[in-house]
């Protein structure tokens, strides 16, 4: 069953969804950039979070089981910590066992922080490039904290988005700025509501196809702005099964084959998260079909019924036999 073709049995179930769905974002959506802050055109983008971490650390003792250390840390939190804290339930006493295990691992922030601010510079620049292929872009809250790796970065609030760059996940300029900038652009996507969970209930979850399209999409996007096309080995060697074995699963809405399967036992030996590389190819087909390429990014950025934009993009599987 396609996006879209909801049968008047399921009627209430389309109705949950989308209400559950539009409190979900407007619980998320009221932690933006700080108040009275002025945004500069590409966006607010904040490393505060990470100055105060370190400085903190920098008071820590041997013995100090409650990590009293971290109390300016979270007195301080920018609106970002605390969207993230709400979102991920991480507070000082979860903060500081995961300091305690790996204290090394957290004291290497004090050396990154000035990547970490290299890496905000760079990024925005490289949104900047963004704005002139896609100028209808709004700038979006972000903020890099120090928090217990739970997720490298997030994208909160379907309304009001705000991006949450967690600074333990991240070693490098050149780790952070693409990264970052997927999520900007994910921010610019304007997808409906109903269908945007992946998690909760399967049967208020979005499909595999959806979910797909909008990882991939961004990936896609990323790459036509930096111009580093991410390759997947196995995924170009295999596309004709990967096609095959994705028709079949994509208007359902079990991701253990496709998505957010990192360490998803059901996926096997296959590399994970390869519906990201199947939404790529989908969206990379639509570009290249369109004739008129800044309409095309538009509708990538604002697809309202990704059945027709598979449709749309005449992606069929490989475009050239394997060799």
């Amino acid at each position: 069953m396609g996006l879209g073709r909801v049968s008047s049995s399921r009627g209430l179930v389309a109705a949950a969804a989308f209400v559950t769905a539009m409190a979900m974002a407007m619980a998320c959506g009221d932690a933006g950039r700080p108040s009275g802050a002025s945004a500069p055109a590409s966006g607010f983008i904040s490393t505060r979070d990470v100055h105060h971490f370190v400085a903190a650390m920098r008071r820590m003792t041997p013995g100090d089981s409650g990590c009293a250390w971290l109390e300016p840390y979270f007195r301080g939190a920018t609106d970002g910590l605390v969207a993230y804290n709400r979102h991920f339930g991480v507070h000082q006493a979860t903060l500081c066992s995961a300091v305690l295990r790996s204290p090394a691992r957290y004291a290497r922030i004090d050396s990154a922080r000035a990547s970490f601010d290299s890496g905000a510079v760079r990024t925005e620049h490289l949104f900047e490039a963004f704005e002139r292929i896609y100028p209808a872009a709004r700038p979006v809250a972000v903020y890099f904290v120090v928090g217990t790796g739970i997720a490298a970065e997030t994208n909160v609030g379907l309304i009001d988005p705000v991006v949450l760059i967690d600074a333990i996940r991240h070693r490098s300029i050149g780790d952070v700025a693409p990264a970052l900038l997927r999520e900007l652009i994910r921010a610019q996507q304007h997808f409906p509501v109903l269908g945007a969970l992946t998690d909760g209930p399967q049967f208020l979850r979005g499909s595999v196809l959806r979910h797909s399209i909008e990882e991939g999409s961004a990936d896609f996007l990323v790459a036509l702005v930096t111009g580093e096309v991410r390759h997947n080995s196995y995924a170009e060697r295999h596309e004709a099964k990967l096609w095959n074995d994705f028709r079949r699963d994509m208007y359902g809405t079990d991701y253990s084959h496709w998505l957010y399967n990192d360490q998803y036992p059901a996926r096997g030996t296959l590399p994970p998260n390869l519906g990201y590389w199947m939404g790529y190819q989908i969206t990379q087909a639509f570009y290249e079909k369109a004739t008129d390429k800044t309409r095309a990014i538009h509708d990538i950025l604002n697809i309202q019924d990704f059945d027709d934009f598979l449709t749309r993009s005449g992606y069929d599987g490989p475009r050239t036999p394997p060799t």
